[in-house]
């Protein structure tokens, strides 16, 4: 409400809309069957790269990136579930066999594969895809 009007001996509110801007990843057809399979680890390193990568899909492999998604993990899990470095790297190579990770130019980057996971709107996906392609990152098997 944004304010109140009087008329007639009357209070009546008034309402405005407000645009709030957000940002949400869009998972595309096909992820599901990426998806399928996935031992605990990789599926939710997966769900916490979405929520972590920029624009371009990009996410990191660092000490730093590993760190935190182990307290997170463990926090939403109920102090229950603890992860390992040596099996969060190991969830990093199971996503980028599975095609949902690709791997970057620079070593510990990746790239959350735009065919299944996006924030952008879907030109943007599109124009990521091809630059993928053109840039021999992401290759399409026959």
């Amino acid at each position: 409400m944004t304010g109140i009007k009087y008329k007639d001996g009357i209070t009546i509110p008034i309402y405005k809309y407000k645009s709030i801007p957000c940002r949400s990843t869009k998972r595309y057809h096909g992820s599901m069957y990426a998806l399928a399979g996935l031992a605990a680890c990789p599926r939710d390193l997966i769900d916490y790269l979405c929520e972590r990568m920029d624009s371009n899909n990009i996410v990191f492999s660092n000490a730093k990136v590993r760190d935190n998604f182990k307290d997170i993990i463990y926090k939403v899990s109920g102090f229950e579930t603890v992860y390992q470095d040596a099996t969060i790297k190991r969830a990093f190579h199971a996503l980028v066999k599975k095609n949902l990770l690709i791997r970057g130019n620079k070593r510990g980057t990746y790239i959350v594969n735009p065919l299944y996971f996006s924030k952008n709107e879907n030109k943007e996906r599109i124009q990521l895809i091809e630059n993928l392609v053109r840039e021999d990152l992401l290759k399409f098997k026959s």
